[in-house]
Protein backbone atom coordinates (compact mmCIF):
# COMPACT_ATOMS: atom_id res chain seq x y z
CA UNK A 1 0.00 0.00 0.00
CA UNK A 2 2.97 2.28 0.67
CA UNK A 3 4.03 2.01 -2.87
CA UNK A 4 0.53 2.63 -4.11
CA UNK A 5 0.12 5.87 -2.11
CA UNK A 6 2.99 8.32 -2.47
CA UNK A 7 4.07 9.13 1.06
CA UNK A 8 7.04 11.21 0.02
CA UNK A 9 4.85 14.25 -0.51
CA UNK A 10 4.11 15.40 2.96
CA UNK A 11 1.87 18.28 2.01
CA UNK A 12 -0.51 16.01 0.25
CA UNK A 13 -3.27 14.56 2.30
CA UNK A 14 -4.36 11.13 2.38
CA UNK A 15 -7.46 10.41 0.52
CA UNK A 16 -8.81 8.89 3.62
CA UNK A 17 -8.28 12.03 5.68
CA UNK A 18 -11.58 13.83 6.16
CA UNK A 19 -10.47 16.32 8.66
CA UNK A 20 -10.25 19.08 6.11
CA UNK A 21 -13.43 21.06 5.71
CA UNK A 22 -12.73 21.44 2.06
CA UNK A 23 -12.95 17.79 1.50
CA UNK A 24 -14.39 16.88 -1.92
CA UNK A 25 -15.28 13.23 -2.27
CA UNK A 26 -15.19 13.27 -6.02
CA UNK A 27 -11.72 14.63 -6.14
CA UNK A 28 -10.62 12.34 -3.43
CA UNK A 29 -11.56 9.33 -5.57
CA UNK A 30 -9.66 10.41 -8.62
CA UNK A 31 -7.71 7.17 -8.68
CA UNK A 32 -10.92 5.33 -9.10
CA UNK A 33 -11.62 7.36 -12.24
CA UNK A 34 -8.27 6.45 -13.52
CA UNK A 35 -8.94 2.81 -12.85
CA UNK A 36 -12.40 2.99 -14.61
CA UNK A 37 -11.08 4.25 -17.91
CA UNK A 38 -10.13 0.78 -19.28
CA UNK A 39 -13.57 -0.55 -18.30
CA UNK A 40 -15.31 2.22 -20.29
CA UNK A 41 -13.36 1.37 -23.44
CA UNK A 42 -14.42 -2.28 -23.17
CA UNK A 43 -18.04 -1.24 -22.97
CA UNK A 44 -17.65 0.97 -26.01
CA UNK A 45 -16.06 -1.88 -27.91
CA UNK A 46 -18.93 -4.15 -26.97
CA UNK A 47 -21.42 -1.54 -28.08
CA UNK A 48 -19.61 -1.15 -31.37
CA UNK A 49 -19.51 -4.91 -31.82
CA UNK A 50 -23.19 -5.16 -30.95
CA UNK A 51 -23.99 -2.43 -33.44
CA UNK A 52 -21.91 -4.16 -36.11
CA UNK A 53 -23.59 -7.48 -35.53
CA UNK A 54 -26.98 -5.78 -35.57
CA UNK A 55 -26.19 -4.22 -38.93
CA UNK A 56 -24.92 -7.52 -40.35
CA UNK A 57 -27.95 -9.39 -39.08
CA UNK A 58 -30.29 -6.75 -40.45
CA UNK A 59 -28.54 -6.88 -43.82
CA UNK A 60 -28.80 -10.67 -43.93
CA UNK A 61 -32.45 -10.54 -42.93
CA UNK A 62 -33.09 -7.92 -45.57
CA UNK A 63 -31.33 -10.09 -48.15
CA UNK A 64 -33.48 -13.10 -47.26
CA UNK A 65 -36.68 -11.06 -47.42
CA UNK A 66 -35.60 -9.51 -50.72
CA UNK A 67 -34.81 -12.98 -52.18
CA UNK A 68 -38.21 -14.33 -51.17
CA UNK A 69 -39.96 -11.32 -52.61
CA UNK A 70 -37.94 -11.65 -55.83
CA UNK A 71 -38.87 -15.30 -56.24
CA UNK A 72 -42.55 -14.65 -55.66
CA UNK A 73 -42.54 -11.68 -57.99
CA UNK A 74 -40.58 -13.55 -60.64
CA UNK A 75 -43.04 -16.47 -60.55
CA UNK A 76 -45.97 -14.11 -60.97
CA UNK A 77 -44.27 -12.33 -63.85
CA UNK A 78 -43.36 -15.63 -65.52
CA UNK A 79 -46.93 -16.85 -65.30
CA UNK A 80 -48.10 -13.56 -66.74
CA UNK A 81 -45.55 -13.92 -69.51
CA UNK A 82 -46.66 -17.50 -70.24
CA UNK A 83 -50.23 -16.42 -70.46
CA UNK A 84 -49.17 -13.68 -72.76
CA UNK A 85 -47.42 -16.11 -75.16
CA UNK A 86 -49.97 -18.95 -75.07
CA UNK A 87 -50.33 -20.51 -78.55
CA UNK A 88 -53.82 -20.78 -79.94
CA UNK A 89 -53.99 -24.06 -81.90
CA UNK A 90 -57.67 -23.99 -82.54
CA UNK A 91 -58.68 -24.28 -86.21
CA UNK A 92 -59.55 -21.05 -87.91
CA UNK A 93 -63.02 -22.43 -88.48
CA UNK A 94 -63.67 -22.13 -84.72
CA UNK A 95 -63.46 -18.39 -85.04
CA UNK A 96 -65.35 -18.15 -88.31
CA UNK A 97 -69.02 -18.44 -89.09
CA UNK A 98 -70.24 -21.72 -90.58
CA UNK A 99 -69.82 -21.87 -94.37
CA UNK A 100 -72.91 -21.21 -96.36
CA UNK A 101 -74.14 -23.64 -99.04
CA UNK A 102 -72.43 -23.11 -102.36
CA UNK A 103 -69.32 -21.62 -100.78
CA UNK A 104 -65.78 -22.89 -101.49
CA UNK A 105 -65.43 -24.40 -98.00
CA UNK A 106 -65.08 -28.23 -97.89
CA UNK A 107 -67.90 -29.81 -95.95
CA UNK A 108 -67.34 -33.39 -94.71
CA UNK A 109 -70.38 -35.56 -95.07
CA UNK A 110 -70.68 -38.04 -92.16
CA UNK A 111 -72.42 -40.39 -94.57
CA UNK A 112 -69.03 -40.98 -96.21
CA UNK A 113 -67.79 -42.62 -93.04
CA UNK A 114 -70.89 -44.78 -92.95
CA UNK A 115 -70.13 -45.92 -96.49
CA UNK A 116 -66.55 -46.77 -95.52
CA UNK A 117 -67.78 -48.77 -92.55
CA UNK A 118 -70.12 -50.65 -94.87
CA UNK A 119 -67.12 -51.51 -97.04
CA UNK A 120 -65.18 -52.84 -94.06
CA UNK A 121 -68.25 -54.71 -92.87
CA UNK A 122 -68.40 -56.45 -96.24
CA UNK A 123 -64.72 -57.43 -95.95
CA UNK A 124 -65.25 -58.81 -92.45
CA UNK A 125 -68.30 -60.74 -93.61
CA UNK A 126 -66.40 -62.28 -96.53
CA UNK A 127 -63.47 -63.22 -94.31
CA UNK A 128 -65.82 -64.90 -91.82
CA UNK A 129 -67.53 -66.80 -94.63
CA UNK A 130 -64.18 -68.30 -95.68
CA UNK A 131 -63.02 -69.16 -92.16
CA UNK A 132 -64.37 -72.75 -92.46
CA UNK A 133 -62.17 -73.15 -95.57
CA UNK A 134 -58.97 -72.54 -93.59
CA UNK A 135 -57.45 -75.40 -91.59
CA UNK A 136 -54.66 -75.61 -89.03
CA UNK A 137 -52.05 -78.28 -89.73
CA UNK A 138 -49.68 -79.64 -87.09
CA UNK A 139 -46.49 -81.54 -87.93
CA UNK A 140 -45.50 -83.58 -84.88
CA UNK A 141 -42.01 -84.93 -84.18
CA UNK A 142 -41.40 -87.36 -81.33
CA UNK A 143 -38.10 -87.60 -79.47
CA UNK A 144 -37.31 -90.31 -76.91
CA UNK A 145 -35.29 -89.78 -73.77
CA UNK A 146 -32.40 -92.31 -73.90
CA UNK A 147 -32.48 -92.89 -70.14
CA UNK A 148 -36.12 -92.86 -69.12
CA UNK A 149 -37.47 -93.92 -72.56
CA UNK A 150 -40.13 -91.23 -72.44
CA UNK A 151 -41.34 -89.66 -75.68
CA UNK A 152 -41.70 -85.91 -76.05
CA UNK A 153 -43.79 -84.36 -78.84
CA UNK A 154 -42.62 -81.24 -80.66
CA UNK A 155 -45.30 -79.60 -82.80
CA UNK A 156 -44.87 -77.19 -85.71
CA UNK A 157 -48.02 -75.49 -86.98
CA UNK A 158 -49.00 -73.98 -90.33
CA UNK A 159 -52.12 -73.36 -92.41
CA UNK A 160 -53.93 -75.07 -95.28
CA UNK A 161 -56.88 -74.52 -97.61
CA UNK A 162 -59.76 -77.02 -97.75
CA UNK A 163 -59.77 -77.05 -101.52
CA UNK A 164 -61.82 -80.14 -102.41
CA UNK A 165 -63.29 -83.41 -101.16
CA UNK A 166 -63.59 -86.68 -103.02
CA UNK A 167 -66.39 -88.30 -101.03
CA UNK A 168 -64.13 -90.12 -98.61
CA UNK A 169 -61.49 -87.48 -97.81
CA UNK A 170 -61.05 -83.76 -97.38
CA UNK A 171 -58.23 -82.54 -99.65
CA UNK A 172 -56.17 -79.68 -98.28
CA UNK A 173 -53.61 -77.49 -100.07
CA UNK A 174 -50.51 -76.48 -98.10
CA UNK A 175 -47.11 -74.97 -98.85
CA UNK A 176 -44.75 -77.79 -99.76
CA UNK A 177 -41.93 -76.11 -97.82
CA UNK A 178 -43.83 -76.75 -94.59
CA UNK A 179 -43.42 -80.50 -95.14
CA UNK A 180 -39.70 -80.46 -95.90
CA UNK A 181 -38.71 -80.70 -92.23
CA UNK A 182 -38.77 -84.14 -90.59
CA UNK A 183 -42.03 -85.11 -88.89
CA UNK A 184 -43.60 -88.30 -87.52
CA UNK A 185 -47.27 -87.39 -87.68
CA UNK A 186 -49.58 -84.88 -89.37
CA UNK A 187 -52.87 -83.74 -87.90
CA UNK A 188 -55.43 -81.26 -89.20
CA UNK A 189 -57.77 -79.13 -87.10
CA UNK A 190 -60.67 -77.47 -88.90
CA UNK A 191 -62.24 -74.16 -87.98
CA UNK A 192 -65.04 -75.78 -85.97
CA UNK A 193 -62.53 -77.69 -83.83
CA UNK A 194 -62.98 -81.06 -85.53
CA UNK A 195 -59.87 -82.77 -86.83
CA UNK A 196 -58.01 -85.93 -87.64
CA UNK A 197 -54.80 -87.45 -88.91
CA UNK A 198 -53.58 -86.41 -92.35
CA UNK A 199 -51.48 -87.99 -95.06
CA UNK A 200 -49.56 -86.47 -97.97
CA UNK A 201 -51.27 -87.19 -101.30
CA UNK A 202 -48.89 -85.49 -103.72
CA UNK A 203 -46.30 -82.73 -103.90
CA UNK A 204 -45.35 -80.29 -106.64
CA UNK A 205 -41.94 -78.76 -106.04
CA UNK A 206 -42.26 -76.27 -108.87
CA UNK A 207 -45.51 -74.82 -107.58
CA UNK A 208 -44.37 -75.16 -103.95
CA UNK A 209 -47.68 -76.88 -103.20
CA UNK A 210 -48.69 -80.16 -101.61
CA UNK A 211 -52.02 -81.90 -101.02
CA UNK A 212 -53.00 -83.47 -97.67
CA UNK A 213 -55.95 -85.79 -97.15
CA UNK A 214 -58.06 -86.22 -94.00
CA UNK A 215 -60.56 -89.07 -93.81
CA UNK A 216 -64.17 -87.92 -93.51
CA UNK A 217 -64.80 -90.89 -91.21
CA UNK A 218 -62.51 -89.34 -88.62
CA UNK A 219 -64.90 -86.37 -88.42
CA UNK A 220 -68.22 -86.74 -86.63
CA UNK A 221 -71.13 -86.35 -89.01
CA UNK A 222 -72.48 -83.42 -87.02
CA UNK A 223 -69.15 -81.59 -87.45
CA UNK A 224 -68.89 -82.04 -91.19
CA UNK A 225 -71.32 -79.18 -91.77
CA UNK A 226 -68.73 -76.86 -90.26
CA UNK A 227 -66.14 -77.73 -92.92
CA UNK A 228 -66.46 -75.81 -96.20
CA UNK A 229 -64.87 -76.35 -99.60
CA UNK A 230 -63.73 -73.14 -101.28
CA UNK A 231 -65.99 -71.82 -104.01
CA UNK A 232 -63.79 -71.19 -107.03
CA UNK A 233 -64.31 -68.45 -109.62
CA UNK A 234 -62.93 -67.38 -112.99
CA UNK A 235 -59.66 -65.50 -112.53
CA UNK A 236 -59.64 -64.38 -116.18
CA UNK A 237 -62.44 -61.93 -115.38
CA UNK A 238 -60.20 -59.88 -113.09
CA UNK A 239 -59.12 -56.55 -114.55
CA UNK A 240 -56.71 -53.89 -113.42
CA UNK A 241 -58.22 -52.30 -110.33
CA UNK A 242 -60.49 -55.23 -109.48
CA UNK A 243 -61.10 -55.44 -105.73
CA UNK A 244 -59.80 -58.58 -104.02
CA UNK A 245 -59.54 -59.94 -100.47
CA UNK A 246 -56.74 -62.17 -99.20
CA UNK A 247 -57.74 -64.70 -96.54
CA UNK A 248 -55.66 -67.29 -94.67
CA UNK A 249 -52.16 -66.78 -93.31
CA UNK A 250 -51.70 -63.50 -95.16
CA UNK A 251 -49.15 -62.01 -92.78
CA UNK A 252 -47.06 -65.19 -92.76
CA UNK A 253 -47.46 -65.81 -89.03
CA UNK A 254 -51.11 -66.49 -88.22
CA UNK A 255 -54.72 -66.37 -89.37
CA UNK A 256 -55.14 -62.97 -91.00
CA UNK A 257 -56.91 -61.00 -93.73
CA UNK A 258 -56.06 -58.13 -96.08
CA UNK A 259 -57.75 -56.38 -98.99
CA UNK A 260 -56.72 -54.36 -102.01
CA UNK A 261 -56.90 -54.52 -105.78
CA UNK A 262 -55.19 -56.01 -108.83
CA UNK A 263 -52.48 -53.56 -109.81
CA UNK A 264 -50.77 -55.28 -112.74
CA UNK A 265 -51.32 -57.47 -115.76
CA UNK A 266 -50.89 -61.21 -115.14
CA UNK A 267 -47.30 -62.37 -115.48
CA UNK A 268 -46.52 -65.66 -117.17
CA UNK A 269 -44.13 -67.91 -115.24
CA UNK A 270 -42.82 -71.00 -117.01
CA UNK A 271 -42.67 -74.36 -115.31
CA UNK A 272 -41.80 -77.71 -116.85
CA UNK A 273 -43.90 -78.37 -119.97
CA UNK A 274 -46.34 -75.63 -118.92
CA UNK A 275 -46.84 -72.11 -117.60
CA UNK A 276 -48.85 -70.42 -114.88
CA UNK A 277 -50.18 -66.88 -114.48
CA UNK A 278 -49.27 -64.76 -111.46
CA UNK A 279 -51.63 -61.95 -110.45
CA UNK A 280 -50.10 -59.03 -108.58
CA UNK A 281 -51.93 -57.00 -105.93
CA UNK A 282 -51.09 -53.83 -104.05
CA UNK A 283 -51.04 -55.75 -100.76
CA UNK A 284 -47.77 -56.13 -98.87
CA UNK A 285 -45.96 -59.43 -99.37
CA UNK A 286 -44.91 -61.31 -96.22
CA UNK A 287 -42.56 -64.26 -96.05
CA UNK A 288 -44.47 -67.51 -95.57
CA UNK A 289 -47.81 -66.01 -96.68
CA UNK A 290 -50.37 -68.57 -97.80
CA UNK A 291 -54.09 -68.57 -98.44
CA UNK A 292 -56.61 -67.66 -101.13
CA UNK A 293 -57.43 -64.56 -103.13
CA UNK A 294 -61.16 -63.79 -103.29
CA UNK A 295 -63.01 -61.66 -105.85
CA UNK A 296 -65.97 -59.34 -105.26
CA UNK A 297 -68.40 -62.25 -105.76
CA UNK A 298 -66.87 -64.18 -102.88
CA UNK A 299 -65.09 -66.72 -105.09
CA UNK A 300 -61.54 -67.98 -104.81
CA UNK A 301 -59.62 -66.80 -107.89
CA UNK A 302 -56.04 -67.35 -106.78
CA UNK A 303 -53.70 -69.22 -104.44
CA UNK A 304 -51.46 -66.84 -102.49
CA UNK A 305 -47.81 -67.42 -103.22
CA UNK A 306 -44.64 -65.63 -102.22
CA UNK A 307 -42.33 -68.27 -103.71
CA UNK A 308 -41.99 -66.94 -107.26
CA UNK A 309 -40.78 -63.44 -106.48
CA UNK A 310 -38.93 -61.48 -103.82
CA UNK A 311 -40.71 -58.18 -104.50
CA UNK A 312 -42.82 -56.19 -102.05
CA UNK A 313 -46.29 -56.95 -103.45
CA UNK A 314 -48.37 -60.01 -102.62
CA UNK A 315 -49.07 -62.22 -105.65
CA UNK A 316 -51.38 -65.14 -106.32
CA UNK A 317 -51.38 -68.01 -108.81
CA UNK A 318 -54.42 -67.83 -111.06
CA UNK A 319 -56.77 -70.76 -110.40
CA UNK A 320 -57.45 -70.96 -114.14
CA UNK A 321 -53.81 -71.72 -114.90
CA UNK A 322 -53.70 -74.28 -112.08
CA UNK A 323 -56.63 -76.35 -113.30
CA UNK A 324 -54.92 -79.39 -114.82
CA UNK A 325 -52.01 -79.33 -112.40
CA UNK A 326 -54.24 -79.32 -109.32
CA UNK A 327 -56.43 -82.04 -110.80
CA UNK A 328 -53.38 -84.30 -110.99
CA UNK A 329 -52.40 -83.44 -107.44
CA UNK A 330 -55.85 -83.77 -105.88
CA UNK A 331 -56.52 -87.09 -107.59
CA UNK A 332 -52.95 -88.34 -107.21
CA UNK A 333 -52.81 -88.87 -110.96
CA UNK A 334 -49.56 -89.25 -112.87
CA UNK A 335 -48.60 -86.25 -114.96
CA UNK A 336 -47.56 -86.53 -118.65
CA UNK A 337 -43.93 -85.51 -119.19
CA UNK A 338 -42.12 -84.06 -122.20
CA UNK A 339 -39.26 -82.58 -120.20
CA UNK A 340 -38.52 -78.99 -121.27
CA UNK A 341 -38.89 -75.37 -120.15
CA UNK A 342 -40.04 -72.78 -122.66
CA UNK A 343 -40.33 -69.09 -123.37
CA UNK A 344 -42.90 -67.60 -125.71
CA UNK A 345 -41.92 -65.58 -128.77
CA UNK A 346 -43.26 -62.13 -129.48
CA UNK A 347 -44.89 -61.40 -132.86
CA UNK A 348 -41.86 -59.34 -133.88
CA UNK A 349 -39.47 -62.23 -133.17
CA UNK A 350 -41.65 -64.69 -135.07
CA UNK A 351 -41.82 -62.29 -137.99
CA UNK A 352 -38.06 -61.76 -138.03
CA UNK A 353 -37.47 -65.53 -138.03
CA UNK A 354 -40.10 -66.15 -140.68
CA UNK A 355 -42.26 -68.49 -138.58
CA UNK A 356 -45.97 -68.36 -137.87
CA UNK A 357 -45.82 -69.53 -134.27
CA UNK A 358 -43.31 -70.97 -131.88
CA UNK A 359 -42.16 -71.54 -128.30
CA UNK A 360 -38.43 -71.67 -127.62
CA UNK A 361 -36.77 -74.28 -125.39
CA UNK A 362 -34.74 -72.68 -122.57
CA UNK A 363 -33.84 -75.87 -120.66
CA UNK A 364 -33.95 -79.65 -121.18
CA UNK A 365 -34.51 -81.94 -118.18
CA UNK A 366 -32.06 -84.82 -118.15
CA UNK A 367 -33.48 -88.31 -118.71
CA UNK A 368 -36.84 -87.09 -120.03
CA UNK A 369 -38.41 -87.85 -123.45
CA UNK A 370 -37.26 -84.45 -124.74
CA UNK A 371 -33.68 -85.27 -123.75
CA UNK A 372 -33.78 -88.74 -125.31
CA UNK A 373 -35.34 -87.39 -128.51
CA UNK A 374 -32.35 -85.08 -128.97
CA UNK A 375 -33.91 -81.69 -128.31
CA UNK A 376 -31.53 -78.89 -127.31
CA UNK A 377 -31.68 -75.55 -125.65
CA UNK A 378 -32.54 -72.94 -128.29
CA UNK A 379 -34.72 -75.21 -130.43
CA UNK A 380 -38.06 -73.63 -131.38
CA UNK A 381 -41.12 -75.90 -131.39
CA UNK A 382 -43.49 -74.60 -134.04
CA UNK A 383 -46.05 -77.44 -134.34
CA UNK A 384 -47.36 -80.41 -132.35
CA UNK A 385 -49.54 -82.90 -134.17
CA UNK A 386 -49.59 -80.38 -137.05
CA UNK A 387 -51.12 -77.71 -134.79
CA UNK A 388 -49.26 -74.36 -134.71
CA UNK A 389 -48.03 -73.62 -131.17
CA UNK A 390 -48.05 -70.12 -129.67
CA UNK A 391 -48.13 -70.69 -125.91
CA UNK A 392 -46.59 -73.10 -123.40
CA UNK A 393 -50.03 -73.73 -121.88
CA UNK A 394 -51.29 -74.70 -125.36
CA UNK A 395 -48.41 -77.18 -125.69
CA UNK A 396 -49.36 -78.70 -122.32
CA UNK A 397 -52.99 -79.19 -123.37
CA UNK A 398 -51.89 -81.18 -126.43
CA UNK A 399 -49.36 -83.12 -124.35
CA UNK A 400 -52.13 -84.26 -122.02
CA UNK A 401 -54.46 -85.03 -124.87
CA UNK A 402 -51.92 -87.22 -126.66
CA UNK A 403 -50.72 -88.92 -123.46
CA UNK A 404 -53.39 -91.57 -124.00
CA UNK A 405 -51.74 -92.53 -127.28
CA UNK A 406 -48.30 -92.53 -125.71
CA UNK A 407 -46.52 -90.39 -128.32
CA UNK A 408 -46.83 -87.15 -130.28
CA UNK A 409 -45.36 -85.61 -133.40
CA UNK A 410 -43.28 -82.49 -132.80
CA UNK A 411 -41.99 -80.10 -135.48
CA UNK A 412 -39.20 -77.70 -134.49
CA UNK A 413 -36.67 -75.27 -135.96
CA UNK A 414 -32.92 -75.43 -135.40
CA UNK A 415 -30.36 -73.30 -137.25
CA UNK A 416 -32.97 -72.17 -139.76
CA UNK A 417 -33.94 -75.74 -140.67
CA UNK A 418 -37.19 -77.55 -139.86
CA UNK A 419 -37.25 -81.02 -138.28
CA UNK A 420 -40.06 -83.38 -137.24
CA UNK A 421 -39.73 -86.20 -134.72
CA UNK A 422 -42.00 -88.64 -132.89
CA UNK A 423 -41.62 -88.21 -129.12
CA UNK A 424 -42.79 -90.92 -126.66
CA UNK A 425 -44.74 -89.58 -123.67
CA UNK A 426 -44.08 -90.83 -120.17
CA UNK A 427 -45.93 -90.11 -116.91
CA UNK A 428 -44.73 -89.59 -113.38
Amino acid sequence: MGKFFNRSNKNRKSIFDTSDDKYNGADSYGFIKEEQLPEDRSIRRRKKLTLFLTVVFSAALFGIIASVVFRITSGVLDSMDERKHTVDVRPDSDNKPSPTPGSSEVVIDPKAFVDIEKLYAGIRSTARAFNPCIANVSAVTYTEDPVFKQKTAQTRGFYGIVYEENGSEYLILVRNEELEADYDDLTVSFYNGAGGSARVVKRNDELHLAVLAVSRKSIAEADRNGITIVKRGDSSKLDLGSAVIAVGCVNGTGRSVDFGFINGEPETVFIRDNSIDLMETNMVRHKGAFGILINAEGEAVGILSEDFDDGNCLRAISVNSLGNILNDMLNNDKTPVFGAYFTELTPDVRKSEGIKGGIRITEICEGTPADEAGFRKGDTIIKVQDEVIYFASQFNVILRREAGIGKMRVTYMRGGKEYTVEVPITKE
